[in-house]
């Protein structure tokens, strides 16, 4: 028999949810608008934000670039390498989220020892096996070429494992519940945030030097990112978020205004991917939801062309699909240069090559094993599970263009879903051998 968890669990893992998420970023935030280094971040904003402007001043909306005092014609640019060292008062912010990661699964690790919840049987975590498998794989590839001690910083990207392993009473559908409604806020959390990023913050560099001087000349600041590091990883974030609200949201008819709150975050972060996820999920959920006809449904998947071929003109960047290109050439670049085993296992963790996306992360680390067993993984669950779609659909789209499970909160939430769908495919299995 399992124990049900009690009530204060599901909220108090919401709040350490929601905390997490919003700490993870918030050095980088911070120091974006000047309330860390603040002498650094008043000699960037003399120097790139020169103009008069508002009492708060509009610092976002100048040109991360500009043409070097000391060098006429050769262009400087603003650097963000400080705004990401965060200082050691503030760096002990990022750690928070390895509460929830290893500090969860560690908690319910005795828990199920001493038999107050059960284990997870074997049939419930099949699915999964061949995920830990590779992962294996990839350690034993990488221990003749360092210590266990030096792969640490190399795992990052599978600490979401532990949890879909042993999320115990976490994984629960009411504690899902409550996380979903945190989710909620961290969602509409993100306008806010930005609004103050578009009026303090230090802009960011992005595209081609012309564009960046075109929009300081408007007065549009630059991409923004909220409560995260990266302007896509808020885009990818958001329609993840949007997704997981959508599967577990108690209130239904929140849904609605979320989706479209979701929407302004997006745009003035200029996420493609995460534009385009949005728009899938929402067309998604429409034709799931209401029984429309099949004609219906055609026009509204057709609709999907014109938007993608307008999005670098929706977004102001002309150069978005030399950043696809880019992805799909350095993909082919890790294919050619391996050799058949190299394929099958990959690379193992220390492999040094940069990673902009899950599947290329995953043929370097773990080959086609790894490949096939993460997406497989996320097939059987999309089958099994019709509530987690959308949220599996803004996962699938967005590891495209990131490597999504180093992105918290996303990579937590993925564990526990996943974790979810597993358990209770089992159980629902079990009780119908057993009618």
């Amino acid at each position: 028999m399992v124990a049900e968890p009690h009530p204060r669990l599901g909220r108090l893992l919401a709040l350490l949810l929601l905390v997490a998420s919003l700490a993870n970023g918030a050095p980088f935030l911070l120091a974006r608008i000047g309330l860390i280094a603040p002498e650094a971040y008043q000699r960037d904003r003399q120097a790139f934000c020169p103009q008069a402007g508002p009492p708060a001043g509009l610092v976002s909306a100048c040109s991360p670039r500009r043409v070097s005092p000391a060098s006429s014609g050769v262009l400087e640019r603003l650097s963000l390498e400080r705004l990401h060292r965060s200082p050691p008062a503030w760096a002990w912010l990022k750690t928070a989220r390895l509460l929830i990661l290893l500090g969860l699964p560690l908690a319910v690790l005795p828990a199920m020892l001493l038999g107050r919840w059960s284990w997870p049987l074997w049939s419930c975590l099949l699915p999964a096996l061949p995920l830990l498998a590779s992962v294996g794989f990839s350690i034993a590839l990488s221990l003749p070429q360092a210590p266990l001690t030096a792969l640490l910083p190399a795992l990052r990207s599978q600490l979401w494992l532990p949890l879909l392993l042993l999320a115990g009473p976490a994984s629960r559908p009411a504690v899902l519940a409550r996380l979903a409604q945190a989710m909620a806020a961290l969602l509409l959390l993100q306008l806010p945030l930005m609004l103050v990023e578009a009026v303090r913050g230090l802009p960011m560099s992005f595209g081609p030097a012309a564009a960046q001087f075109a929009q300081a000349s408007l007065g549009l600041p630059t991409r923004l990112v909220g409560s995260f590091i990266q302007p896509n990883s808020l885009g990818v974030a958001l329609a993840a978020l949007l997704g997981f609200c959508i599967a577990y949201l108690p209130n239904r008819r929140l849904l609605p205004p979320l989706a479209l709150l979701a929407l302004p975050p997006l745009l003035l972060a200029r996420s493609a991917t995460g534009l385009l996820s949005w728009a899938v999920v929402m067309l998604f959920w429409t034709c799931r939801g209401r029984r429309l006809p099949r004609t219906a449904r055609l026009s509204l998947l057709l609709l999907l062309v014109p938007f993608v071929a307008a999005l670098p003109l929706i977004l102001g960047r002309l150069d978005l699909w030399q950043s696809l290109t880019g992805r799909i050439r350095r993909v082919s670049f890790l294919l050619h240069s391996s050799h058949p085993g190299q394929w099958l296992l990959g690379h193992g963790l220390l492999s040094s090559s940069p990673t902009d996306s899950l599947p290329t992360l995953l043929l370097l680390q773990g080959g086609l094993l790894a490949l096939l067993a993460f997406y497989g993984l996320l097939l059987w669950v999309w089958r099994r599970d019709h509530r987690l779609r959308p949220f599996l659909l803004a996962v699938l789209l967005g590891g495209f263009t990131l490597p999504l499970t180093e992105l918290f909160p996303v990579n937590a939430l993925l564990a526990l879903s996943l974790n979810s769908a597993l358990c209770r495919a089992t159980a629902k299995a079990g009780e119908a051998r057993g009618a």
